[in-house]
């Protein structure tokens, strides 16, 4: 049984190495080398694809792997601004493409403290890059490792199929529900 902590999450700590033509190893690195929110000198970053891979607690559920969590769910676009990552914010629109801004409970402009209407914000999604639909419906994360994708050849044949397995069961966090803690 493929339970996503024992299983999965392995793959994407597993270090790999980027070799030059004459198979010198040049950069040794993991999936969540990249893709994490801390680049190489401990500095923030934003996750490179916006997919934070790390072997963490998630910040949406604790009880579950932050990579989990970014791989299977949608989840909002990250900026690093003044220092700190946040959640990217754009000006919301009606439908007829104006700026909303906030209003009373009759219906009336709130202003701010130079009597300006205080503009409504709104997250910016990021779709999510796996579904528990299965590895077909999950084509976003598979492509990048095919031929002349960005990641071509980084996954072993094993752990591709491993992957496309575990997503055509459902991608459940514990398979053997004897594995998965007791709260």
């Amino acid at each position: 049984m493929t339970n996503y902590p024992q299983h999965i999450q392995p793959i994407f700590d597993q270090t790999r190495q980027l070799l030059a033509a004459d198979n010198s190893v040049v950069e040794e690195r993991t999936c969540s080398s990249c893709h994490s929110m801390f680049a190489a000198d401990d500095s923030l970053k934003v996750p490179d694809a916006q997919l934070d891979l790390r072997n963490v607690p998630s910040n949406e559920d604790a009880d579950m792997l932050m990579s989990y969590r970014e791989l299977l769910f949608i989840d909002n676009e990250q900026v690093l601004e003044d220092g700190a990552i946040q959640d990217r914010l754009v000006p919301a629109l009606d439908a007829n493409g104006n700026q909303v801004f906030e209003t009373d409970e009759d219906g009336e402009l709130i202003l701010d403290g130079a009597g300006e209407p205080i503009p409504v914000f709104e997250n910016v999604t990021v779709n999510a890059s796996m579904s528990a639909n299965g590895a077909l419906s999950s084509g976003r994360f598979f492509t990048v490792f095919a031929d002349g994708g960005v990641h071509a050849h980084w996954l072993t044949a094993a752990e591709l199929k491993l992957l496309a397995e575990w997503l055509d069961i459902g991608a459940q966090y514990y398979n053997n529900p004897f594995d998965a803690p007791l709260n």
